[in-house]
């Protein structure tokens, strides 16, 4: 390999690249002993100076480097966990391994549609198949990109394949009717913790917030207005748990309360105030300087369901919950989709001075037992 890596002293790791012409070596001479930061610099830099003289290899490097060479390559510019890295390994040990000495000067269309083929045969699920179809296009991108291979290789991978076996129908998702929800809630005790998760579930059933957004709320969010301020949500990324912008523009809302919705969050922030030290509005609504782990909560939903002896739903099972709630009431899709935060048909947008509207009398007609 003409660049390689090297750990210097104080073990930093740098790429160079090294070679001859005429017999004369030229490691690092071209850039004055300067070392590069990844391993596509030190190939540009070695192209450039080949490409400075004139030489013959200039133009046909690509000669040296293999499909599986491109693919450590591409991995090592990703930031993943440890999961993805074994998946990555395996995908290279299993399935690049038949075509993976192929060069990438001499790699065509039909290397790469003979390969699909090989795939398709295999006895694994066409999920897998496509995730596996996946990794093979973003390889290749990748090289069309870096090291300009020809754009039409990626032509093979395109097609995703298809299931055309008879699919079951899909289980329905389990909703709450308010009474379940009532039986569920009720199981819930009178200590602060409890009412936490009381405020928690209520949000969560009587507005249909997506649990990203409910964990991403701040006290600050609320304005004792009996109004939600909904405009980023809380994800875990690689491990790092951030906000990040909504799912789509118009997820970015206003949701109103209802008035024992209002009052029961009202309660919890003048209960925390008293009891809680150091208590800041710019603290997670649910709870603290960092947000509840979202698999704290599904578990803990679990268990009162279980209590509650009730069918296990899902977090999101409760925004679907509130869209029937919401539609047994008999209101129109614009204004559920409004207050859901979802797309809503274009031709219903001459609609949208109203929206705001209709989310406070969706408020208005909430009526819970108290």
């Amino acid at each position: 390999m003409p660049a390689y890596k090297y750990t210097d002293s104080k073990g930093k790791k740098r790429w160079y690249f090294q070679g001859s012409y005429k017999g004369v070596h030229y490691c690092r001479r071209t850039w004055q002993g300067k070392p590069m930061l990844t391993k596509i610099e030190a190939l540009n830099a070695e192209y450039y100076y080949l490409s400075q003289l004139n030489y013959k290899e200039a133009n046909t490097y690509l000669q040296r480097y293999f499909l599986y060479e491109l693919w450590d390559e591409y991995v090592e510019t990703k930031v993943i966990k440890d999961t993805t890295k074994r998946r990555f390994q395996m995908f290279k040990n299993n399935y690049l391994i038949s075509i993976g000495h192929t060069r990438l000067d001499v790699l065509k269309p039909t290397t790469l549609l003979e390969w699909r083929k090989k795939l398709s045969n295999k006895n694994i699920t066409v999920d897998s198949k496509n995730k596996i179809l996946a990794n093979m296009r973003n390889l290749i991108q990748y090289g069309i990109d870096v090291y300009k291979l020809e754009s039409n290789l990626i032509a093979p991978l395109r097609e995703p394949f298809k299931d055309y076996s008879i699919k079951k129908d899909n289980k329905k998702p389990v909703i709450f009717t308010e009474n379940e929800f009532n039986k569920f809630i009720s199981t819930f005790e009178n200590s602060y913790l409890d009412q936490l998760y009381k405020l928690l579930f209520s949000i969560l059933y009587y507005t249909g917030l997506r649990i990203s957004e409910l964990i991403a709320l701040q006290f600050k969010d609320y304005e004792f207005d009996g109004k939600l301020h909904i405009y980023r949500q809380w994800q875990v990324i690689n491990g790092i748990g951030q906000f990040t912008s909504l799912k789509t523009d118009n997820s970015k809302r206003i949701v109103t309360l209802d008035e024992i919705t209002r009052f029961q969050l009202e309660d919890f922030i003048a209960l925390s105030k008293r009891i809680v030290k150091g208590f800041k509005m710019s603290w997670f609504m649910f709870y603290g300087a960092k947000p509840y782990n979202e698999q704290k909560i599904r578990r803990i939903c679990k268990e009162h369901c279980a209590l509650a002896k009730l069918p296990q739903i899902k977090l999101h099972g409760f925004r679907h919950s509130h869209a029937t709630y919401l539609r047994n009431m008999n209101y129109d899709e614009w204004t559920i989709s409004q207050r859901l935060g979802n797309e809503p048909e274009t031709a219903s947008k001459i609609y949208i001075h109203a929206s705001q509207t209709d989310d406070e009398e969706v408020a208005k007609n909430i009526k819970r037992k108290s």
